[in-house]
């Protein structure tokens, strides 16, 4: 997409952020304590109204999801090759780093405790894989991956320079989406955000690599809280 075809993602973002920020003062502040959810608990409804708000914006700017990376890859084979690759890294690299930034910080644990109640419960495991696909995978990549970083890259400007503020500036929004966790969940979900919106930019703006590897990391997550609980 051109420069010229995002020239309203400014106002979009301007509209966007306000909203997020104010559906999770209202859920976290308001609607969570009232129905005795503590603070760790995740928004997963937060994600899906600004996905549905991003498309608003897309069908009056006359783009589509396709725009935004949500489209059939060129080459199967590349796509295995970066998918491969982004669930590597995040396996092995990405680990070693987020502990050495936190004991260098002391940003403590990541805060897990609401997700005991998937230990050995066969419905919320259930609940939380189509969650994790539905939510964490398919929405947070549309949302954040594609249309962020697509749109962030495109008004920035640049063969080099759009697609690195596009890639930090997402990975940025994404940990403090993530700061619900703590400090360290955050920093984790910001290094793993770096490494899928590279990917993504590799993938020339395909969300698909991504889409996998974060429904497959999630699920792998849900399947050891309920094998194991909380650890």
């Amino acid at each position: 997409m051109t420069r010229r075809s995002w020239n309203g993602f400014a106002r979009e973002l301007g509209l966007l952020i306000p909203v997020a920020a104010g559906l999770i003062l209202i859920i976290r502040g308001v609607v969570y304590p009232v129905v005795g959810l503590p603070r760790a608990a995740p928004t997963p409804m937060i994600t899906l109204i600004l996905l549905g708000l991003i498309g608003w914006f897309l069908r009056r700017a006359g783009r589509t999801w396709r725009d935004v990376g949500l489209r059939r890859p060129a080459s199967l084979l590349g796509i295995a090759a970066l998918t491969v690759l982004l669930f590597v890294t995040k396996l092995l690299l990405l680990p070693p780093i987020s502990d050495a930034i936190g004991r260098a910080f002391d940003l403590g644990a990541p805060d897990h405790t609401f997700f005991n109640h998937i230990h050995g419960n066969v419905p919320a495991f259930i609940a939380w894989i189509a969650i994790a696909w539905g939510v964490g995978a398919l929405a947070e990549e549309m949302v954040f991956r594609g249309y962020l970083l697509t749109g962030i890259a495109a008004v920035t400007g640049g063969t080099v320079r759009g697609p690195v503020v596009g890639i930090l500036a997402q990975a940025l929004l994404f940990g403090v989406a993530h700061v619900y966790m703590g400090p360290a969940a955050a920093t984790s979900a910001g290094l793993g955000a770096i490494a899928s919106g590279l990917v993504v930019v590799l993938a020339r703006g395909n969300l698909w690599p991504a889409i996998i590897v974060h429904g497959v990391w999630d699920s792998l997550g849900v399947t050891l809280l309920f094998l194991k609980g909380v650890v």
